[in-house]
């Protein structure tokens, strides 16, 4: 979505390596002989992805007032919920001819009330967090920094307690002691608090990264049995600490001042990564459905190359193309 104020350009920076990290993630072609270390490295390299949006997310509307809340929602329909709308009903009906069903059953029409395209599940937990906005922003600007400390602090916390379940009775769900703390509103508020607090945080992002991928390594080399899905996904306290990491290197002043210097490129490639995150799938599917049935025999690492760049390039052309229409444009949330 365009700013009316003065674009920050790690924004830009983190929306375009969220994007990849995204299309990266869901073009892990299906195929017989997949190589597992490269799916475990690069699912767990691209985690971060959900977490950086939220942030981004956070970032930018917490630090906005909101002269009027009308404007506000009313800019949340048109820019969001309309596209997401528009491309799971036609996913739907893509699924629904792919499958060769009929029309004339009503069961067919049930994917006018399901998600078609699993990927956009994120879209809903990011429209709670802008429903929330006002009473978070209000606390952010009525907070100061001790304060927002302590909420991550036990938000961090919260992101542990997979690790203990074997061993103490934690008690989940609505129930939780943590409940109201966890979730992904702490990449929301973390997102608003590294950048207000950048400048500071430097040194710890680095110490992030080193145990981000230190403590997964001697587990593998070790051997324990985790469950990789609570341990190492959105939602734990390593991918939070890749994410600190990406938000403070897209910071960094050596990094801001080079990118600078193609700053209409980059404006413009991060304007169009909401259109590829809802295009994506299409060519997802293609990759799913007809390229790896054609790739037998094929190493998976090219394999996997070569379906991450086709949808690369594929979902953003796309996206490109139809941001040149004028009356098409709104499907993209431009």
């Amino acid at each position: 979505m365009s700013e009316k104020t003065t674009r920050n350009i790690s924004f830009d920076l983190l929306r375009i390596l969220a994007c990849l990290m995204v299309l990266t993630m869901h073009a892990q072609p299906t195929v017989s002989n997949p190589n597992g270390i490269v799916l475990s490295v690069s699912s767990y390299a691209t985690a971060p992805c959900i977490g950086l949006f939220f942030m981004i997310s956070g970032a930018l509307r917490l630090s906005r007032p909101i002269s009027s809340y009308r404007q506000f929602f009313v800019g949340i329909i048109h820019k969001i919920i309309y596209p997401v709308l528009l491309w799971n009903l036609l996913y739907g009906i893509i699924s629904t001819i792919t499958l060769e069903k009929s029309w004339l059953e009503w069961s067919t029409y049930h994917f006018l009330f399901e998600l078609n395209n699993p990927t956009l599940w994120f879209i809903f937990p990011l429209l709670g967090l802008y429903l929330l906005t006002p009473i978070l922003q209000s606390w952010v600007h009525s907070s100061n920094r001790i304060h927002q400390q302590y909420y991550l602090i036990l938000w961090g916390i919260t992101l542990c307690l997979p690790w203990f379940k074997d061993y103490i009775p934690i008690e989940e769900g609505p129930r939780s002691a943590f409940y109201y703390f966890s979730g992904y509103i702490g990449y929301f508020l973390l997102g608003y608090y590294i950048h207000h607090y950048s400048a500071d945080l430097t040194r710890y992002s680095l110490i992030a990264i080193f145990l981000a991928w230190l403590i997964p390594t001697i587990i593998k080399v070790t051997n324990i049995q985790i469950n990789f899905y609570e341990t190492f996904w959105y939602l734990s306290i390593f991918v939070a600490f890749q994410c600190i990491f990406w938000m403070q290197l897209a910071n960094h002043s050596t990094i801001v001042k080079k990118m600078m210097q193609y700053q209409p490129i980059v404006q413009r490639l991060s304007q169009l990564t909401f259109g590829v995150y809802l295009v994506h799938w299409l060519f997802i599917v293609f990759i799913r459905s007809y390229l790896s049935v054609h790739t037998t025999g094929t190493p998976f690492i090219f394999v996997y190359l070569g379906a991450t760049i086709f949808s690369l390039i594929g979902s953003f052309l796309l996206s490109y193309l139809l941001s040149k229409f004028r009356r098409l444009r709104f499907i993209i949330g431009l």
